[in-house]
């Protein structure tokens, strides 16, 4: 489990940028993470952001969906899925933020039950 406490920055708008690849969130507010921060690591813990009022008690509360960034910061372009060659197998897999993946090899046909 992480457990991370960062204040973010406000950035008024979003990119344009960002807003062409994601139109649907032009509206939402936009944050800057502090540069500090290893944004590679952050991304594969739940992400939850919260809102607080002057009084310092929580006045909102929402996940984040990550996508664009997973897209940005781990493209992959290589082959995906199961590759074959003469004498093996070999599984190709993206999955940035996975921290454990188990994989099951069958001599054959599942029988059907």
């Amino acid at each position: 489990m992480c457990l991370i406490i960062l204040k973010l920055f406000n950035i008024l708008v979003v990119s344009t940028r960002v807003t062409h690849k994601f139109p649907f969130i032009s509206s939402y507010r936009a944050f800057r993470v502090p540069s500090s921060v290893d944004v590679a690591s952050l991304v594969k813990c739940q992400l939850v952001v919260a809102s607080f009022g002057a009084d310092r008690k929580h006045v909102d509360v929402t996940g984040l969906q990550l996508p664009g960034v997973l897209d940005d910061m781990f493209a992959y372009r290589g082959p995906l899925g199961a590759v074959f060659s003469e004498d093996s197998a070999s599984l190709h897999l993206w999955a940035p933020t996975t921290q454990d993946v188990s994989v099951w090899f069958l001599d054959g046909p599942p029988a059907l039950l």
